[in-house]
């Protein structure tokens, strides 16, 4: 019984351990300030594609019989 005790408390140190290496990497939190600022791009793009979606298609309608 004593060994499976040890088991787990090694295997909860491991699981402990590696929860702290997560926390510790960067690389997550790039990913995630880049996809926050891909979505602000898309949502300043679509704005705009509303905004100027009639004088658009009126410009193209001129360039193009």
């Amino acid at each position: 019984m004593f060994d499976k005790l040890m088991l787990t408390i090694q295997i909860l140190r491991g699981d402990f351990s590696r929860m702290l290496e997560m926390t510790n990497d960067e690389e997550g939190a790039t990913m995630v300030e880049y996809g926050l600022l891909v979505v602000g791009i898309a949502v300043v793009v679509g704005g705009a594609a509303l905004a100027l979606g009639g004088r658009i298609a009126t410009m193209f309608q001129g360039i193009i019989p």
